[in-house]
């Protein structure tokens, strides 16, 4: 736990976060690549080691958060969404526990197609849904 408290910490310091003002949009901060970069190797080292906290929050990053600009080869391009890594953690962390939000996301992946991380499938949407009841 204190592993995540300390990367959450660094995520934390980064500049571009804290900031909310429109004079300064998000992307427009140039972010501080080497505390991201060794934020992300501990989130991902952490993940690797079936971590569900670090699977979340790195299916989350890639889902959701346009926290970068640049784009970082090893962990992708955190300025757009990536559908199809934020699809690869979240089907680790369903695999070790039944997170009820990552079992929503994959879903919600597979009845529509998102991003092109996955095929449409009803059929996988309603065996996860009944799974899941």
């Amino acid at each position: 736990m204190r592993f995540l408290l300390k990367i959450i910490d660094i995520l934390k310091s980064l500049s571009f976060l804290g900031s909310s003002s429109q004079e300064e949009p998000l992307h427009s901060v140039e972010p501080q690549n080497e505390e991201l970069t060794k934020a992300m190797n501990l989130l991902t080292q952490a993940a690797e080691q079936h971590n569900p906290d670090a699977l979340y929050l790195l299916g989350h990053l890639n889902f959701v958060h346009p926290i970068l600009e640049s784009n970082l080869h090893k962990y992708g391009n955190y300025s757009q969404p990536n559908y199809k890594e934020a699809f690869k953690w979240f089907a680790k962390l369903t695999d070790i526990s039944n997170n009820a939000t990552a079992q929503h996301l994959i879903g919600f992946m597979y009845a529509t197609g998102l991003g092109g991380a996955v095929e449409p499938n009803q059929g996988a949407v309603l065996f996860l849904f009944l799974e899941n009841r």
